[in-house]
């Protein structure tokens, strides 16, 4: 569906329709009869098979009208003998296109045994669930119109030409109705649609999927139903190609270490970084994060080498993440908030050669048997080491990080980024949401979240300002707005969830939008049509919001989807298209 169906449905319907070739219309008929089943049969079962399709569903469930004229005495009388007969389907375990028609001929087969039986008498005794938003037992017609044989004789005996005249009334009876009938030679395909829960651009992507299946049905019959084609060459051009045109320049050999202090000799003395009433400016962060990058480099850190971040949210932590950077060597964010046991095997498994902690908390990795190196206690040696920038030793080519997946299907495992993947990422980050040093954004993710490089990694790389959340914050929704513009935060990066529930708040009343906020990023997680229609109507055109998607194993995000201005009405949220560099096939 393109909109949520509403709660009580409206007859509100248009129609879409396209004609099939002589040629495929002769094809069809010809590989009914070679499957020893009617034309209907065979357009039925290939109906069936493109709802699966596109839907997913197995368990399929089509009425079809019956004339009920099928004794000589009842051919002459006027009157409706109409009839809706269902047919269900089960298209489980992927089968061969011609045992779905052997499963679609049985079932038709039997209810035609019985096409008489009224169907509000099916509906009466089978007692389905009702509801105002939906027909029962089925919402979806299937119909194949017979032309008369006395037609042509019509038209030959008053020698003029007869043909139907299409007449729509801005009306349909059911969610999707597919109506077929001979059109010189052809076979005129025609959708009536619920403009409820349609928008007629989808019909005619069906149409043409429609048209494209029954192609592969005449060439082999025998390929496995999600083998079948539904995608034309001028849709298949569009989703792998021109969508997937994403090729950006990048900067020829960029480090991030390169990029960081770059952005340093350009904005010394603007603000990088805050913690409540601490700060530092960009020399003042370059300098610590110096420091402890040759401190790190006399311990053996270099590519390659992977160093353990377990640290509680501070400034200290992104001066450990440049000075590891600089070092040439990979982070592993160690969240103190995790159980001991996941510290010390994610640890070992990432194969870290040390970990840079605290005192208070190095006794979580104490089973690990790795060094911990606490900070707390290394002020002495790290003054007596260099503030100037270390030599570079990475390359685009060597480890950025290492994160954790959940491990919510088994064991977590590591995932492994280069310099080059996440450069990419902040690149386009930047370039997509027009970062500058007049933002301040929000470090809101978890640390041992891969979002969390996101938020930080371009904003430093842009010259703008990183504000660490407070703990509170994530707990407390009700704390969002009001931090968000004592912070004057322009750019907040939410997981859904969490986002859901502040919508909530602000549709309520009871939270404001802060002035400030200039980007709403949402993503982690699906998010829900109403709360973005909610969204909309709250912060109107004033705020720019974007879905992200992406695995962990695609560098944070792939993916984003940003809606046109307006009231969004369909009834899923995309995840959009690939970012710079990447494709989504």
């Amino acid at each position: 569906f393109d909109r949520p169906r509403p709660s009580v449905r409206t007859s509100a319907g248009d129609v879409r329709a396209i004609t099939l070739s002589a040629e495929l219309h002769t094809a069809l008929r010809e590989q009914a009869q070679s499957e020893s089943v009617s034309l209907f049969i065979l357009l039925l079962t290939a109906y069936k098979v493109l709802l699966h399709r596109l839907s997913g569903a197995t368990d399929l469930l089509v009425g079809t009208p019956v004339a009920n004229r099928d004794r000589s005495e009842t051919q002459g009388l006027i009157g409706l003998f109409l009839n809706t007969v269902v047919l269900r389907s089960d298209l489980t375990g992927d089968p061969s296109f011609g045992e779905v028609l052997k499963r679609v001929r049985e079932v038709a087969l039997e209810a035609y045994d019985r096409p008489e039986l009224p169907f509000d008498r099916v509906v009466e005794k089978l007692k389905p669930e009702r509801s105002l938003s939906l027909t029962p037992l089925f919402q979806t017609m299937f119909v194949l119109e017979a032309q008369p044989s006395s037609l042509a004789e019509t038209q030959q005996a008053l020698n003029f030409e007869l043909s139907p005249l299409s007449i729509h009334n801005g009306t349909s009876q059911f969610d999707l109705s597919l109506l077929l009938h001979p059109d010189h030679g052809g076979l005129r395909c025609s959708v009536e649609f619920s403009t409820d829960v349609f928008d007629g651009e989808t019909i005619e992507r069906l149409l043409e999927n429609w048209r494209t299946l029954l192609e592969g049905v005449v060439q082999d019959p025998r390929r496995r139903i999600s083998e079948l084609p539904i995608v034309d060459e001028v849709q298949r051009r569009r989703i792998f190609s021109e969508w997937n045109r994403t090729a950006t320049e990048m900067p020829a050999g960029a480090t991030l270490q390169a990029l960081f202090e770059e952005r340093v000799a350009r904005s010394p003395e603007a603000r990088a970084v805050e913690l409540g009433g601490s700060r530092r400016t960009y020399a003042e962060l370059n300098q610590e994060a110096n420091r402890l990058a040759h401190y790190l480099k006399q311990q053996g850190a270099g590519p390659e080498v992977r160093i353990g971040l377990l640290l509680d949210r501070s400034i200290e932590w992104v001066t450990s993440l440049l000075a590891i950077f600089k070092a040439g060597a990979a982070y592993v964010p160690l969240d103190p908030l995790y159980p001991k046991s996941r510290l010390v095997y994610m640890a070992g498994d990432a194969g870290v050669s040390r970990i840079l902690s605290h005192s208070s908390l190095a006794g979580l990795v104490q089973d690990s048997q790795i060094p911990v190196v606490c900070l707390d206690h290394e002020t002495e040696a790290l003054s007596r080491c260099s503030p100037e920038n270390p030599a570079p030793s990475a390359t685009p080519e060597h480890l950025a990080y290492s994160i954790y997946t959940s491990g919510s299907t088994g064991r977590s495992k590591g995932v492994l980024v280069d310099q080059r993947a996440l450069i990419n990422h902040c690149l386009d980050f930047i370039r997509r949401f027009e970062l500058r040093q007049e933002d301040r954004v929000l470090q809101f993710a978890s640390l041992g979240f891969d979002v969390a490089a996101e938020e930080m990694i371009p904003t430093l790389l842009s010259g703008a300002t990183l504000v660490l959340r407070s703990e509170e914050l994530s707990a407390v929704v009700t704390d969002c707005s009001e931090f968000l513009a004592r912070e004057r935060i322009t750019v907040v990066n939410f997981p859904s969830p969490y986002w859901h529930e502040w919508v909530i708040e602000l549709a309520e009343g009871r939270s404001e939008l802060p002035s400030s906020l200039r980007l709403m990023i949402v993503g982690s997680d699906t998010v829900l049509p109403q709360r973005l229609v909610e969204w909309q109507q709250q912060a109107g055109s004033g705020v720019r919001w974007c879905n992200a998607y992406g695995p962990t194993e695609a560098t944070i995000g792939a993916t984003l989807f940003e809606p046109e201005a307006g009231t969004w009405d369909g009834s899923t949220v995309p995840i959009g298209r690939p970012i710079a560099n990447t494709s989504a096939l």
